[in-house]
């Protein structure tokens, strides 16, 4: 994402985001800070250990709505949507830049690729920019990349989660519904941690977007 796109984008944050204390952190996130090490050559990559931590929310996300639907069938629909922007959100972090020295992704969200090997340049923010303002948030702009991963027969529920520990669901689908909202917006905070932790602006921006995109997931799942 372009230093212009991040700043057209503020407005559209601070509207999706739900809360003050959330925009105001997504506008630190698109804006560039004195303290930020932009071109620092210090380290091989400053923000591997961010770009990581972020690496595994996704991950931990995508695992839990696997789960959910795996004992709740009928919340498919529901959830497929936003289990398909977490993958997108999770492509575009290993698109970002390297991870840490020995530490590698459990699920490789390419069909076909190898995780954690860049093959194109698509990221979330840029599909987003070509649906229109807001689209991270999983709105109606987004669905038709949806359809067309559907369309391809790549299914998000059979990726393969590695080892990845498979949670515990409630047994009442409106307790698990209930509990993916609340790691909806633990994620979402977390990102914006994240965010405001990152080197590259570029990493910021798309910090920012995936924290705005969560934070409307909790929005979108309270309100279906």
């Amino acid at each position: 994402m372009s230093d212009t796109a991040g700043v057209r984008r503020r407005p559209v944050l601070l509207t999706i985001a739900g809360t003050p204390l959330l925009g105001a952190a997504l506008t630190a996130c698109t804006s560039e800070p004195a303290g930020k090490r932009v071109g620092d050559t210090s380290e091989p990559d400053p923000d591997a250990r961010v770009r990581w931590d972020a690496v595994q929310a996704e991950q931990d996300l995508l695992a839990l709505h696997v789960a959910t639907v795996a004992a709740h069938d009928n919340l498919r629909d529901l959830i497929e949507p936003i289990a398909i922007h977490h993958r997108r959100h999770l492509e575009s972090l290993l698109d970002d830049g390297p991870l840490p020295y020995l530490l590698t992704p459990e699920i490789d969200p390419r069909p076909g690729g190898d995780a954690g090997r860049p093959d194109n340049d698509d990221e979330i923010t840029g599909n987003d920019d070509s649906a229109g303002d807001g689209a991270d948030a999983g709105d109606d702009g987004d669905s038709e990349d949806a359809g067309e991963s559907e369309d391809d027969g790549d299914d998000v529920f059979a990726l393969d989660l590695g080892m990845i520990d498979t949670p515990d669901i409630p047994d009442d689908p409106g307790n698990a519904v209930e509990a993916i909202i609340e790691a909806e917006r633990a994620a979402s905070e977390s990102h914006v941690a994240s965010c405001l932790l990152a080197a590259d602006p570029r990493l910021a921006a798309l910090l920012s977007s995936i924290a705005a995109a969560e934070a409307t997931h909790d929005v979108a799942l309270r309100n279906a």
